[in-house]
């Protein structure tokens, strides 16, 4: 299997004695917890830990972005038309306009993509639900090559992880 950027090895390891040595090890080959990520029933092992964050900052973003292109694109429109709410700055020519709409667009598009984003987690588990009431733990390892993949899934291997593959990123 060919790796490219923004790899994951992830598995199923079935209790925490296993998990915690999976991840023991994975730290012992160079592995930091900015590669580790561990998703199963709360656990009493201080180094393993899940976060759950937004996406207000990419739906602000995007929003944001898209947001002012629309704005600009509309108040050209509304500009060249010759619409009477742009009639106050008809005068200075379509840059002003064009600003104003980018402004507003950008403004309103950064609200509504931040509340958008608010309410989207960064990862969702629905999928494996059934796998996390029966006490198994998800794990995934961020891998940079096919060698750091192969030494991954030998670990997964010898903690005796089950439906260990090599995924992108973005899938998880």
């Amino acid at each position: 299997m060919e790796l490219v950027m923004s790899q994951a090895v992830i598995g199923i390891v079935s209790d925490l004695v296993r998990t915690d040595h999976l991840v023991k090890r994975l730290n012992l080959s160079g592995f930091g917890s900015g590669k580790i990520s561990v998703l199963g029933p709360d656990s009493p092992i201080s180094h393993i830990k899940c976060e759950k964050h937004t996406q207000a900052a990419e739906g602000a973003f995007l929003g944001a972005t898209t947001g002012g292109g629309l704005g600009a694109l509309l108040s050209l429109i509304f500009y060249a038309t010759g619409s009477p709410a742009l009639a106050i700055v008809k005068d200075t020519g379509p840059v002003v306009p064009v600003l104003c709409g980018i402004g507003l667009g950008t403004i309103v598009g950064l609200a509504m993509g931040s509340v958008v984003g608010l309410f989207n987690p960064k990862y969702e588990a629905k999928q494996f639900a059934g796998l996390l009431k029966g006490g198994n733990i998800i794990v995934s390892v961020h891998v940079e090559d096919k060698d750091e993949a192969k030494l991954v899934k030998e670990l997964f291997e010898s903690a005796q992880a089950e439906s260990v593959q090599c995924v992108e990123e973005n899938m998880l």
